[in-house]
């Protein structure tokens, strides 16, 4: 509805561009929905290498396109609508990126105190650690309390 009154404001009642409008919105999403289903299967087929996650995420067709991964992703998507409205669904998207990302600075704060000398590509200063982990606990606290409300 927005937008049909954007673009009726910019040439006037036209159907074309209307549709025109609607039409690239639609594949605007449907890139977005591809690019969110390719890039985590990307995700489960490197941490399946790398031991993480159970091998079956890494197989990969014969384009080296990780099949199981991209199917698995797939039938979440499809369970994800079962949520409830559109709402309901960024909610419960925005709880994954929270919880992506407490988790990550808790995870930082221990590796970083567990062997705080170990060679890694890029060392973060010290005083990071504690502000990433209290960061991190925060993250959760509010993923944990207030996260769907």
């Amino acid at each position: 509805m927005l937008f049909t009154r954007y673009t009726t404001a910019l040439f006037g009642e036209s159907t074309f561009w209307e549709w025109f409008v609607g039409l690239m919105l639609i594949i605007a999403l449907l890139l977005s929905v591809l690019n969110a289903v390719m890039g985590c299967a990307r995700g489960l087929y490197q941490n399946a290498h790398d031991g993480v996650l159970p091998r079956v995420f890494g197989h990969t067709n014969r384009h080296g396109v990780p099949d199981y991964a991209m199917f698995f992703n797939l039938a979440c998507s499809f369970v994800l609508l079962l949520v409830g409205s559109p709402l309901e669904i960024y909610i419960f998207s925005n709880m994954g990126y929270l919880f992506a990302a407490a988790i990550s600075l808790v995870g930082f704060a221990v590796y970083k105190l567990k062997a705080p000398d170990a060679h890694r590509p890029v060392n973060m200063p010290s005083w990071m650690t504690p502000v990433a982990l209290v960061l991190g606990i925060v993250l959760l606290f509010t993923w944990v309390y207030g996260g769907y409300f």
